[in-house]
């Protein structure tokens, strides 16, 4: 009788051990969807509307509280357009390895940079988001407006 009592609350014990851990597994998986999630605002350049799909981080959210930003942007490299912005946001640098025309990112903390051309690279950027359907020349600068 004892041993089955031991056997059953064993048994009891792993069955709430596991429940608990697909829980946590289906919170978490909830949760890096959310995360990666992408809010897509309006970027115009030089008079042209864009859609900007942002990423869901925490400096895309700091950057969302400076909005509207009205921007001229200086050309850099043959391959980008940057802005010195006056506020710092959130970094967190990695080396993407490759830009694809579109992408924005963030050099160090306050430098907000769009590139127009794909290429390979071993600078560190934090990820803001990607202007769909970009085309953009090489230009000494360019007007950006950002608005939600």
């Amino acid at each position: 009788m004892m041993k089955k009592l031991i056997i059953a609350s064993i048994i009891i014990a792993l069955l709430v051990i596991i429940g608990y851990g697909i829980f946590n597994q289906e919170e978490k998986t909830s949760n890096e969807k959310e995360s990666r999630e992408m809010k897509d605002i309006l970027i115009t350049i030089d008079g042209k509307d864009y859609n900007f799909e942002l990423e869901n981080n925490e400096t895309t959210k700091k950057l969302l509280e400076l909005l509207p930003l009205k921007m001229d942007m200086e050309e850099l490299n043959g391959n980008e357009y940057y802005y010195y912005m006056d506020s710092s946001l959130p970094a967190k640098d990695v080396n993407p390895g490759n830009i694809k025309t579109g992408d924005v990112y963030l050099y160090n903390d306050n430098c907000l940079v769009i590139f127009y051309k794909d290429f390979k690279t071993s600078y560190r950027y934090t990820k803001i988001g990607h202007i769909d359907d970009l085309i953009l020349d090489e230009m000494d600068s360019i007007e950006v407006n950002i608005e939600e």
